[in-house]
């Protein structure tokens, strides 16, 4: 009898250890900014991912007097060009008077109501605050930009020609102690199956691609009028 108890202890003891194994193989954290999963061999890989993933997080101190502004949604390019320069000129003038105490700006997507870039084309338009973004730029202030549901064919421009770099996906930044989720939000959250799959097939290099076979007078002005006709 005893015999056969060792024997069974040894054997739950053996898949004890295979089940513990397995459960630290596949390893889902459940975050404030998300659900993350990880194929971990060992304890060991377990912690190789968790300082990874606290190491992908940008930490910045803002010097004291400085503050972080967030802006989104001016749809440059509707109405009509009269009401666009109007609320350009706007747009302009508080990007200089924020300067004075911005440590840095975040573009948090839907700059343009319409934008699509070709290989040597960008939409007519938008010179008064492209300049102002290259004038504070080159006078140090950190700016961020995010692609939203309008501008979502962005696609080097602003890196290349105003030292902006533009996010394609939320980025997780922490601020004086504080952990920010920054993103355009749309396609976020549950739901909404349509447009996700919609917004995967035109961010795919081969929509792009083919669309860039359309010459631009027609591509930016059919592009136009897709987006009037959007209701978000």
């Amino acid at each position: 009898l005893k015999s056969d108890y060792l024997f069974t202890t040894t054997k739950l003891h053996t898949l004890a250890r295979f089940i513990v194994t397995r459960l630290l193989s596949i390893v889902t954290i459940v975050t404030p900014w998300g659900r993350f999963t990880a194929i971990c061999p060992s304890v060991i890989g377990c912690w190789v991912f968790l300082l990874n993933l606290h190491s992908s997080i940008q930490h910045m101190q803002l010097p004291t007097g400085k503050k972080v502004y967030f802006a989104s949604d001016f749809h440059l390019g509707i109405p009509d060009r009269a009401t666009s320069i109007a609320r350009e000129r706007r747009l302009c003038q508080w990007l200089d008077e924020i300067s004075t105490d911005a440590a840095i700006l975040y573009l948090v997507g839907d700059i343009f109501d319409t934008w699509f870039e070709y290989k040597n084309v960008i939409p007519r338009g938008f010179t008064r605050f492209m300049g102002k973004l290259g004038e504070l730029r080159d006078k140090g202030l950190q700016i961020e930009a995010f692609t939203g549901n309008h501008d979502i064919w962005m696609q080097g421009y602003f890196e290349e020609e105003l030292n902006i770099p533009v996010h394609h996906q939320h980025i997780i930044r922490e601020i004086n102690g504080k952990k920010l989720f920054i993103a355009h939000g749309d396609g976020l959250g549950p739901g909404d199956a349509g447009y996700k799959f919609l917004k995967k097939v035109l961010s795919s290099k081969v929509s792009q691609w083919l669309y860039r076979r359309v010459h631009p007078d027609t591509g930016v002005g059919v592009a136009s009028w897709l987006d009037r006709k959007s209701v978000v």
